[in-house]
């Protein structure tokens, strides 16, 4: 069950993973030092966000200053591109933000807020987390839990193309209030089609440069809100969206046929916070998230033929982890259930899986496992970390790799993969030190060493943002975006620390440098 986040003052109520699930509160007054286990019915709100859209009128589902203005303190006309001077602090302090200019020499802020709650706008996207996000050679961004053009807290439609040097673009979907999806013909690309308002839908580009979203928790085509089995493909030589399979309803149970087999009655149901990635074949894989209730989290693999129109299921749907010998590919081996963990694809075509919350050897909570899996093997492999959960970090001397160091188990990471199949891991929500914590650290893993190493961010964590011309580097967040693009290192927004040490949704663009 997803952590709550208390306030004594203020509570801002956000979307999650899961209508009918679990919700996060996130405290804008007292940060991030108070934690419960919350369960809350969700359906009101989604049904709330309908009626806005067709009603036009201004959303109450929050209490948040609708005054709010980016404040660039006179640097709003900064170029987006500037060097970094020696910013090295003591590596030791766990209260302090480790900048450290050897390490990450050209780390900049390029654009959003430095402060929380920025509406949309039609030249940026504006805060939110949970969104769906994807890098290549550009940044695809897609829905998530936000503030709309109006001020108002919805789950957004909004696609967004981010080009390094070129800036934002609005492809498509409304800036103002959520959307009820329309599906059109299952296979047949319209200018009309549109998957709707969503938060947490998993997404990726394909090697032609298609992009490719499944399910997530929005709004169907009867209008009734829940978790979206449906899978989409969005051309950008059109700009056009096009059904290609899956239900058009909220709802769906998997239906898993026979293992291994491809089978036109196998679907692999309604889901959220799980990953998608395309081989180099162009079939569809989708692995693990959850589905609505309480820890209902899923560890099953799926691949999808669009030639052939057909799923296939090949594996999991388990109860318990099997770890096998570290670093040795088996059949046996499988991971646990979870969701909100960060996964990426290297370019070898190898897919890596780190943290999330869900179950281990032992208990359920937060993830400390790396795992690996193939295509050409069709097998998984436990990689590194802890085989019990709340697992503690060990941060030793920054960017030097060694056998004991490891990042904490974490929720809401994000992990991508540079050019060379080396893996960044940054931020979520984890124990360090004896206590939870939001986190802005950043990791790097080298594959052919087994070694990781800390780079830069807090070893204490819950750290303001630090917006900074030249230097900086961002605050403590969970459900943010990390991406490869052009092979730099992109984050964006999610919900966090803003440079006043205030929590809240972020819309924040930084590169940080490798």
């Amino acid at each position: 069950m997803r952590v709550a986040q208390l306030s004594s003052l203020v509570m801002v109520l956000l979307f999650t993973t899961s209508l009918g699930g679990c919700v996060r509160y996130l405290s804008d007054t007292e940060g991030q030092n108070q934690h419960q286990d919350l369960s809350v019915d969700l359906q009101a709100l989604m049904d709330d966000q309908i009626a806005d859209s067709k009603s036009d009128q201004r959303s109450e589902l929050v209490d948040l200053p609708m005054d709010l203005e980016p404040d660039f303190d006179g640097i709003s006309d900064a170029p987006a591109f500037v060097d970094v001077v020696d910013a090295s602090v003591d590596a030791t302090s766990a209260d302090t933000a480790s900048l450290d200019a050897p390490l990450v020499q050209e780390t900049r802020w390029l654009g959003g807020a430095n402060v929380r709650g920025v509406f949309n706008s039609i030249s940026s996207p504006g805060a939110r987390y949970y969104s769906a996000t994807f890098g290549t050679d550009e940044l695809w961004l897609y829905g998530g839990i936000g503030l709309d053009a109006s001020g108002s807290q919805v789950t957004l439609a909004d696609l967004w193309r981010y080009n390094i040097g070129g800036g934002w673009v609005h492809l498509s979907g409304p800036l103002t209030g959520a959307l009820q999806g329309n599906w059109g013909e299952r296979g047949v690309e319209a200018a009309s089609n549109t998957p709707g308002s969503r938060g947490s839908a998993l997404f990726a580009s394909d090697h032609d440069g298609a992009l490719w979203l499944y399910g997530g928790s929005g709004i169907d085509a009867l209008g009734v809100s829940g978790q979206l089995a449906d899978l989409w493909r969005y051309s950008p030589q059109s700009g056009q969206w096009t059904w290609v399979a899956g239900r058009n309803t909220v709802g769906l149970a998997p239906s898993f046929g026979v293992q291994g087999m491809p089978d036109n009655s196998s679907l692999p149901g309604q889901r959220a916070d799980g990953a998608l990635w395309v081989d180099g074949d162009g079939h569809v894989w989708i692995f693990a998230g959850t589905e609505p209730g309480y820890f209902n989290w899923r560890n099953d693999l799926w691949s999808y033929d669009p030639v052939g129109d057909l799923w296939t299921w090949h594996g999991g749907y388990i109860d318990t982890p099997s770890y096998g010998t570290q670093g040795v590919e088996a059949a046996s081996n499988w991971p646990g259930r979870r969701f909100d963990f960060g996964y990426t694809q290297a370019s070898d075509g190898s897919v890596w899986i780190f943290g999330g919350e869900g179950n281990a050897e032992v208990g359920e909570w937060a993830l400390g496992g790396l795992w690996r899996f193939r295509k050409s093997s069709g097998q998984w492999t436990f990689i590194s970390g802890s085989k019990t959960v709340g697992s503690e970090g060990v941060y030793l001397s920054l960017g030097s790799p060694d056998p004991t160091g490891v990042p904490c188990g974490r929720i809401s990471a994000r992990l991508a993969a540079d050019p060379a199949g080396v893996l960044w891991l940054f931020g979520g929500f984890g124990r360090i030190s004896g206590g939870d914590h939001s986190l802005n650290d950043l990791w790097r893993y080298e594959p052919l060493t087994g070694l990781w190493s800390w780079m830069a961010g807090s070893n204490g964590g819950d750290q303001p943002g630090v917006y900074d011309f030249p230097g900086g580097w961002p605050g403590a967040r969970d459900g943010h975006g990390l991406m490869m693009v052009e092979g730099q290192l992109l984050l964006f927004g999610g919900s966090g620390l803003d440079s006043d040490n205030t929590w809240g949704k972020l819309n924040d663009l930084w590169v940080i440098a490798r």
